[in-house]
C-alpha cells in the first residue's frame, strides 16, 4: 500500500452539517448539499492509511509549534472562522520548523464526523513556500494549490458542528502544518488522496493547534 500522511484521515461521508439561523444558516446548507454530492470521493481517494514518510522511520515528530493570533489552542474557533459567520480561513503562525525544510502543507481536518463515522477534510493547502512564518487571515500564497476537500471543491470550507449535533457538544477541528523535504508539484484542482499521498511521502515534521465547534443551541 501507498506510503500516506502521518494521522490525517481518509474523508468519509458525513452528515451534513448546519449552522445556527440567521446568515450563516444558508452556508450550511450549501456546505451540507456539496457534502451529499461528493459522496463518492471517499471511495474513489483509496486506502489512505497513513504512516510516516519513509518506512521504518518511526512517528514523524511533533516539533513544529502552531499557533493562531484569533484563538488559542483548545479554545472556540471564533464564528467569523465558521460556517455561522463569514467562513474565512483564520490566521495562522508556525514556528520550529527543520533545517532541510523545502516547502509546507496545511490540512484543516476534523475527525468528529458524527454517526456515520470518517472525517472531513475542510482545507489542504499544499506549496506553501518554506520561508513562509505565518499565513494571514483568507491568505492563499502567491504559488501556493488547494487541493479538493470533502465537499469536492478547492478551498478553505468553514467548520459546522454535524447534523444533530447537541448543544452542549463540542467538535474539534484540527489544523496541521506540515514541514516537507521537497517541494511537490500537483494538477489543479488536484484530488485528495492524491494530495495526501504526495504530501504524507514528504513529511519530516509536523504541529497541530486544535479548537471546537459548539453544537448548535437547542
Amino acid at each position: 500500500m501507498t506510503t500516506a500522511m502521518p494521522d490525517l484521515p481518509t474523508p468519509a461521508r458525513r452528515p451534513g452539517p448546519r449552522a445556527p439561523g440567521g446568515p450563516g444558516a444558508r452556508t450550511a446548507a450549501r456546505w451540507a448539499a456539496a457534502l451529499l454530492a461528493a459522496a463518492s470521493l471517499a471511495a474513489s481517494s483509496g486506502c489512505n492509511v497513513l504512516r510516516p514518510a519513509a518506512e521504518g522511520a518511526g512517528e514523524v515528530a511533533d516539533d513544529i509549534t502552531v499557533t493562531s493570533p484569533a484563538f488559542r489552542d483548545g479554545e472556540a474557533l471564533p464564528l467569523v472562522y465558521t460556517c455561522a459567520g463569514e467562513g474565512v480561513a483564520p490566521p495562522l503562525r508556525w514556528s520550529g520548523l527543520p533545517q532541510d525544510v523545502r516547502s509546507l502543507a496545511l490540512v484543516v481536518d476534523t475527525v468528529d464526523a458524527g454517526a456515520s463515522g470518517g472525517a472531513a477534510v475542510h482545507w489542504l493547502l499544499y506549496g506553501i513556500p518554506a520561508e513562509l512564518p505565518d499565513l494571514a487571515e483568507g491568505e492563499v500564497p502567491e504559488g501556493a494549490g488547494q487541493a479538493v476537500n470533502s465537499s469536492g471543491q478547492p478551498g478553505y470550507h468553514p467548520p459546522c458542528p454535524p447534523e444533530g449535533a447537541s448543544a452542549n457538544g463540542q467538535y474539534e477541528y484540527r489544523f496541521t502544518v506540515y514541514a516537507l523535504d521537497r517541494e511537490i508539484t500537483l494538477p489543479a484542482d488536484v484530488g485528495l488522496g492524491e494530495a495526501i499521498e504526495a504530501i504524507g511521502a514528504a513529511t519530516l515534521a509536523r504541529g497541530r493547534l486544535h479548537a471546537y465547534v459548539a453544537g448548535e443551541p437547542g
